[in-house]
């Protein structure tokens, strides 16, 4: 068996910036001018990197691990909200908006949340369970605003019944 050994005599150095770059666009056309590649609609923020987009393609219900990561801090610290929600694999300024939102939720929700935790999303004419709804409406806004990137609008699959109107189709075969 022979062994090729090659020696890097002068590797290249690393990156001091991230060549990925975000970027808002006025509208899609103008990003596929610029040869952007669209991952989602709408202003970036805090989710919006290629890393997030992997995390919202890899869990199809982020409400069932994002809520146990929120559990963990009615007994332990907050922090370990945050630290549970990063190890799903969300980018830190990602998981910390995440975290916000369930501190949120917890704050303006807590009545419909923990009077049933188990309850299905939907009932049975399609709505909202009344946490669900709740988290929508209040907490809902800021999170959409500050993250960028949600299901609906990088026209991912959602384990929740969404109408039509609100979810923006988008191939994602980023070759």
């Amino acid at each position: 068996m022979r062994v090729l050994l090659v020696l890097l005599l002068d590797p290249p150095p690393l990156l001091t910036v991230d060549p990925y770059r975000l970027e808002t666009f006025a509208d899609a056309a103008g990003a596929r001018e610029a040869g952007a590649t669209i991952t989602h609609f709408g202003a970036c923020g805090l989710c919006s990197s290629v890393r997030d987009l992997a995390i919202y393609m890899r869990y199809p219900d982020l409400t069932e691990p994002v809520r146990a990561c929120g559990l963990r801090g009615v007994f332990g610290s907050p922090d370990e909200v945050r630290t549970c929600i990063e190890a799903l694999g969300f980018s830190a300024p990602c998981a910390q908006i995440w975290w916000f939102n369930t501190l949120a939720t917890r704050a303006s929700c807590a009545e419909p949340c923990f009077a049933s935790p188990d309850q299905p999303y939907h009932r049975p004419d399609g709505t909202l369970d009344a946490c669900l709804l709740c988290d929508e409406q209040k907490s809902g806004p800021t999170f959409k605003a500050i993250a960028g990137r949600t299901r609906r609008n990088t026209g991912l699959a959602n384990a929740m019944c969404r109408p039509c109107s609100e979810v923006r189709p988008l191939d994602h075969d980023h070759r």
